[in-house]
């Protein structure tokens, strides 16, 4: 699993009994800056999918939404997209996979949501 921290990484805990325990939670080399992020394995690729704001400083705006993919379980992550760079906070996000695509929702300034969905075409 990956967490959210207030240490300015992502942290993750892994399991090898199916989620039954867990390790102790270790920081990964990616930023964050205490925001929430989501996960999936895709039922079309079996890769992995994570959405996040990939800021360094703890508590920091939340301006860039960006998505990222791995094919080795997390242990190496590659940028796709940055799916929102510009003014304003990216947040309250969540990622599900949707037969041949990903479909992302998450809040506008705290104040609308937005939808955005990729094809698994796109991903390559």
């Amino acid at each position: 699993m990956l967490l959210r921290s207030s240490e300015w990484k992502i942290y993750r805990s892994d399991s090898d009994d199916g989620g039954k325990s867990w390790c102790t939670a270790y920081a990964t080399r990616m930023p964050n800056n205490n925001s929430g992020l989501d996960l999936i394995k895709a039922s079309f690729d079996g890769r992995l999918y994570l959405v996040c704001n990939q800021v360094s400083e703890n508590c920091g705006v939340r301006t860039t939404l960006t998505l990222l993919t791995s094919s080795d379980n997390g242990y190496n992550w590659e940028k796709i997209i940055d799916i929102e760079n510009g003014n304003g906070e990216f947040s309250y996000l969540a990622i599900i996979c949707r037969e041949d695509e990903l479909v992302i929702t998450y809040s506008l300034q705290r104040l609308n949501i937005a939808c955005c969905r990729i094809g698994k075409n796109e991903l390559i």
